[in-house]
């Protein structure tokens, strides 16, 4: 008959010998969990010849499920204990097993700072004596802060921060890192009980001191390995996680223990460093001839009573030694099973796990699909992540930011206006959105393909088809083509911007929301836009603040925005500009002599109130007598329950007054303010001094229902585009009109809102920021602070002439207004094809200087 190698010969005890083995060697079930908190004795096997390839097979059956590792001891092995431990190391780190290969990374670091330094004066001796001096002082900077920082990890941060590694340094640290700062806790090898990575360092770079202490060595190599094995045999479920129900044995079988000298001692040196720490999962199997030094049982009935002490929580003693017979029956056999105990019948858990996998593949499958609808859903209607795309629903409305591969108007949002009167302009307006996200879109992809440097900002507005009318949709149009076509600029003279569409909802809504995304997204030096003067504006611009992205406004204009954001500026002239020029205007070309302001009594809509102090205070100082300051408000549909008059009942009171009326409210509410007016003085001539947003009224060709008013509005428009005649060519020597028609098919007509224009020059001047950054020296990519460096500089020494005019950082007051800016005064009646300038207040360029009586600042 042969005998198996995966079989036991028959001996007295030896089903018990198995199962006991099976017992040690298996993972612990559900309810024996905490025998892995008890230490597993050293079981000693006394055997005889018959059995000398005992542990061979154990051996055998051990392997693929635990890692294994038997050393046969010879009279050879003498008594070197490091030679002996380290070719153990090598044995288990070669082991296969079910939950992968050990790694002995402290055994390994305290080997290699013990290696001698060769003396050959070779390249290898030299970088070994350069990693450990540097080793040295790194780790001395670490513990120099050991004071000023209590926290073991802040002391490495700051000794990294101390000392900057070389190469080699930052090879150690990066290979050992934690496992170097072990040697904390060892007491080995410091008589001077400094227990720090320095002094070891020092101690183990020292020959004679490792010489005159072979015995601490020695206690130092094997604490390494008992380390290594607790934290190797330990899987893990994420790298913080150690969830004890995956811990798995280490099995180290030692055949011949008394072969050699060094087998005794590492018996010893294993014994002594268990006491010392905790329980460690080294399943420890040693056998030899005999005859045993201490106490022996009988291995039939020691093996059941170790196992069940085991299995109650009881530490047993450190050594138990059992007596192996020889076999009885030499040609029978033992099959080596390793046996634990079921709980339940061998069928349910396969059972239980064909029912548990159909249900969880069932549920997560379910789940999957309502995650991925509510993902959907709560994502604008992606059908998943898509790459430079990061957008929200919120309510009715699609905010976030995009890099122009999504459009934020689709036909479902069209239909959700509050006012269905004009859906065929909204839808038109859509389309055209769509044309120009689209164009932002095809030139980001060109420019990041490119592979040349490039810098990215965001461009914040208020795209949303929930307002009333298709106005703001035209407003945020035409700033967004005005991008584009600054974009195209850029991409022409080698300083590509790739621009984010950033939108933040109706009346700029979601516009906290929207600049935490934005400030979340890498590489964002700058934000340009920024909507309109509303409160939610405000609070975005404190979140930019705080994120240190400096901004540019191009059409936000309240004049409290420069003191409240020190990283704001802007592009547009500010309310206090447009005040003065209102009131210079009024005086010098109409001869008025009272004026009463309208504005808005929403206290959200800081521009209306804004502008309608700051032209109260101007008018006074230009000498007009003020109407009841203060008391021409309205309520509006944003703020409905005000105890206010409508702005309709305020064009009422308006008739009845000999004063100049200056309305200083919304385009929205200037047809009710109108209407009212035109209500009760059908036949008198009503003149209307009005605010730039008052500009979008009069293009959309609103006007046309009140022939008794000559409006008279502030417009932040280019003359340039005015001397055209209204013609496609007439303003075609300047490149934004040129790139303009050639993008969009646009006249120069178009370019009278001044939107485009403006949200051309908020992206140039980060352009010229990035430019005066390069004369400099510096390279693109730039950080936000060099761009907001970059801006402050702009005006010294020369301004930036951009399509809406000359635009000046320089002055001394906040920097952050430009200087002296184009405000335009143009005049609007039924029956002229077109408004017509009046008055230009600040330098277009050189073919279009200023007016003369303007206010200078």
């Amino acid at each position: 008959m042969t005998t198996r190698r995966d079989t036991l010969p028959a001996f007295e005890g030896a089903a018990e010998l198995m199962d006991l083995l099976g017992s040690l060697s298996a993972p612990p079930p559900n309810l024996r969990w905490r025998r892995w908190r008890r230490r597993m004795p050293v079981v000693h096997l006394v055997r005889g010849p018959a059995n000398a390839d005992l542990l061979d097979r154990v051996k055998l059956r051990f392997s693929g499920r635990i890692p294994t590792a038997r050393l046969q001891l010879t009279a050879a092995d003498g008594d070197d204990l490091r030679a002996v431990l380290a070719h153990i190391v090598e044995l288990l780190a070669g082991a296969r097993a079910s939950g992968g290969r050990l790694r002995f990374r402290r055994h390994q670091l305290v080997e290699y700072l013990l290696q001698p330094l060769p003396r050959d004066g070779t390249a290898d001796a030299a970088n070994r004596d350069r990693l450990r001096r540097r080793l040295v002082r790194w780790l001395g900077a670490v513990d120099q802060a050991k004071e000023a920082v209590p926290k073991e990890w802040l002391k490495v941060l700051v000794g990294a921060l101390i000392t900057p590694a070389t190469a080699l340094a930052a090879a150690l640290v990066s290979r050992f890192g934690r496992h170097a700062r072990w040697l904390t806790t060892q007491p080995y090898l410091n008589p001077a009980g400094a227990a720090g990575l320095t002094g070891f360092s020092r101690q183990l770079g020292n020959a004679r001191h490792v010489e005159r202490h072979p015995v601490q060595v020695e206690q130092l190599l094997v604490a390494a390995f008992l380390a290594d094995l607790t934290a190797a045999s330990t899987h893990r479920l994420a790298g913080w996680t150690r969830p004890r129900w995956r811990r798995r044995p280490v099995a180290l079988l030692i055949d011949d223990l008394t072969a050699a000298p060094v087998g005794p001692r590492l018996l010893r040196a294993l014994l002594e460093e268990r006491r010392a720490v905790p329980a460690d999962p080294l399943l420890l199997l040693v056998a030899d001839a005999g005859p045993p030094d201490g106490p022996a049982g009988d291995l039939a009935i020691g093996a059941p009573a170790l196992r069940q002490q085991l299995d109650n929580g009881v530490d047993g003693h450190e050594i138990e030694t059992l007596v192996v017979p020889d076999a009885t029956v030499p040609t029978a056999e033992v099959p080596f099973t390793l046996r634990e105990r079921r709980l339940w019948p061998g069928w349910v858990w396969p059972t239980v796990a064909g029912v548990l996998a159909v249900v969880l593949i069932g549920g997560v499958g379910g789940s999957w699909l309502r995650d991925r609808r509510t993902w959907s859903a709560e994502h604008c209607g992606l059908a998943g992540p898509v790459a430079g795309v990061d957008v929200l629903t919120v309510g009715r409305e699609c905010v976030g930011v995009s890099d122009g591969t999504y459009p934020f108007v689709n036909d479902l949002d069209l239909s959700q206006g509050r006012a269905q009167s004009d859906l065929g302009v909204r839808r038109a307006e859509a389309d055209r959105l769509r044309a120009v996200q689209a164009t932002i879109g095809a030139r980001n992809a060109e420019i990041t393909g490119s592979g040349r440097p490039y810098v990215t900002i965001a461009h914040m507005t208020a795209i949303s088809v929930a307002s009333p009318s298709g106005a703001l949709l035209r407003g945020a149009r035409e700033e967004l083509e005005g991008v584009a076509v600054a974009q195209r600029e850029l991409v022409e003279s080698g300083t590509p911007i790739r621009v984010l569409i950033a939108n933040a909802g109706y009346r700029m809504g979601q516009a906290p929301l929207v600049a935490d995304l934005v400030a979340a997204r890498p590489g964002v030096v700058a934000v340009t836009g920024m909507g309109q003067s509303l409160a939610p504006t405000r609070v975005a611009m404190g979140r930019l603040q705080a994120a240190g992205l400096p901004m540019v406004g191009s059409v936000t204009s309240d004049d409290e925005l420069p003191g409240l954001y020190p990283l704001y500026h802007q592009v547009g002239p500010a309310n206090l500009r447009e005040a003065a020029v209102a009131a210079a205007f009024a005086r010098t070309r109409l001869d008025a002599t009272t004026i009463r302001v309208y504005a808005s009594g929403d206290p959200d809509d800081s521009y209306s109130s804004n502008l309608a102090h700051d032209a109260e205070e101007a008018f006074a100082k230009a000498g007009l007598a003020v109407e009841l300051p203060g008391q021409g408000r309205y309520r509006t549909e944003a703020a409905p329950a005000l105890p206010l008059p409508t702005a309709a009942q305020r064009g009422i009171d308006a008739c009845g007054s000999d004063s100049l009326p200056f309305f200083a409210g919304r385009e929205a509410e200037l047809s009710e303010f109108l209407s009212g007016l035109s209500q009760s003085c059908p036949s008198k001539r009503v003149r209307i001094l009005a605010g730039d947003d008052a500009t979008r009224f009069v293009l959309d060709g609103k006007l046309v229902g009140f022939p008794n008013v000559e409006l008279r509005y502030l417009s932040f428009a280019s003359s340039a585009a005015l001397a055209a005649g209204g013609g496609p060519t007439g303003c075609q020597p300047a490149r934004f009109y040129q790139l303009y028609q050639e993008l969009f098919a646009r006249q120069c007509d178009d370019a009278l809102d001044g939107r485009a224009l403006i949200g051309r020059d908020a992206v140039m001047v980060v352009a010229q920021a990035v430019s005066r950054i390069q004369e400099r020296g510096a390279r693109i990519p730039v950080s936000p602070g060099e761009v907001r460096w970059g801006i402050w500089r702009i005006g010294d020494p020369r301004p930036f002439v951009g399509a809406s005019g000359l635009i000046d950082y320089s002055h001394a007051a906040t920097g952050q207004v430009p200087r002296n800016k184009v405000v335009l005064v143009m005049l609007a009646q039924v029956g002229q094809p077109r408004p017509t300038l009046e008055w230009q207040c600040g330098t277009l360029d050189d073919a279009h200087p200023a007016a003369r009586g303007c206010p200078m600042e």
